[in-house]
């Protein structure tokens, strides 16, 4: 597994390293569970947690206001105490789109109420000068989600020094800029379960909690092997349709439940069995 990593690090091959090697990482992992009779988080320990609040990740709706209210009066309703929904605008839409991405929250704060916490993610779309606008326009409104893009523009003062807001992101090396307040990795792009326990480790030595992108299951195990204090949350990401980002995947795994309504057996792994989550 090294030496694949040194190779693919050498050819400059970054990104594509890092989702293999995490590929290969969860199938070793899978197969050491098959082969000891456990589920994955026996082997990393036990399960520290049996039960691990949820918060729903959705809420897409941009321009139909009463749709994304409905919408998040209905996750309130099943349960949920925590959400995340999205920006849909960046800094090519100008000061209309930073007033529309205000709006947004607004509608969602006033649709459940000040006692759910409210989380919004701007995926990757903010420079560090729009970040610093918007921040302006969301007075009270923690977590502030930027996966993958929480820190400033190249060369500049990381948001989180500047900005009122916690952020949350997907890069380890934020952790060491103090740069996020949440750390969100995935097991699909770190480098697999071996890493995901590594940043856990790192994030826990500075105070800061982890809590994976998604609820899939390999990132779930690692969340219920970790005390509540590393991992206090986990991710849900809703199945329903159209899974806005996702539509290849989920092409893909309609595919595949096709077949397995045609006859064929659906995979099953007991190394994957996993404990409950609660909203």
């Amino acid at each position: 597994m090294g030496r694949h990593r040194r190779e693919l690090q050498g050819a400059g091959l970054v990104y594509v390293q890092w989702k293999k090697t995490s590929a290969l990482d969860i199938a070793c992992w899978d197969l050491h569970g098959k082969a000891e009779g456990k589920p994955v988080h026996a082997l990393l320990g036990g399960a520290a947690q049996t039960r691990v609040p949820c918060y729903v990740s959705r809420l897409y709706a941009l321009e139909d206001l009463d749709v994304l209210a409905n919408e998040a009066r209905r996750w309130k309703d099943l349960g949920f105490t925590c959400m995340t929904q999205r920006f849909g605008f960046g800094p090519k839409d100008g000061r209309t789109g930073m007033h529309k991405n205000a709006q947004l929250v607004r509608t969602v704060r006033d649709a459940v109420g000040d006692e759910i916490e409210l989380a919004a993610d701007a995926c990757m779309g903010w420079d560090f000068g729009y970040t610093m606008e918007m921040a302006d326009l969301l007075p009270g409104v923690p977590p502030f989600l930027d996966r993958r893009a929480a820190h400033a523009a190249r060369g500049r003062i990381p948001c989180r020094v500047e900005a009122p807001l916690p952020v949350a992101a997907l890069e380890l090396r934020l952790l060491n800029r103090r740069a996020v307040d949440i750390l969100q990795p995935d097991a699909n792009q770190t480098g697999g379960i071996t890493e995901m326990i590594k940043i856990c480790a790192l994030a826990e030595a500075a105070g800061l909690p982890v809590m994976p992108h998604s609820n899939e299951t390999h990132n779930t195990h690692v969340v219920f092997s970790r005390a509540a204090h590393v991992c206090p949350r986990i991710e849900y990401f809703p199945d329903v349709e159209p899974d806005t980002g996702n539509e290849l995947l989920g092409s893909y795994i309609a595919v595949c439940r096709k077949r397995t309504r045609a006859g064929c057996k659906r995979p099953t792994s007991l190394a994957w069995a996993s404990p409950s989550m609660k909203r």
